[in-house]
């Protein structure tokens, strides 16, 4: 299972839950740059394409052989 985002509860729950990370100051500073371009008349010629970081944490991983036997039965 994994999520997206890197919230804080994501570590704290019961798996830990694995995310992808993306920076949120460069977020910010890339909405900022937009919508001063979209105010001064420009229109927005491409796509913004960010690089997420992945955080593997419990709720990914190999499949334990308990579980695995546990649901083939």
């Amino acid at each position: 299972m994994t999520g997206f985002d890197d919230i804080p509860l994501a570590q704290y729950v019961a798996p830990a839950l694995t995310t992808a990370s993306v920076s949120h100051s460069e977020l910010g500073v890339l909405a900022w740059r937009r919508m001063r371009a979209l105010m001064s008349g420009e229109q927005p010629g491409h796509d913004v394409v960010f690089q997420p970081r992945l955080e593997v944490r419990a709720s990914s991983g190999p499949v334990r052989v308990a579980a695995a036997e546990a649901g083939a039965s």
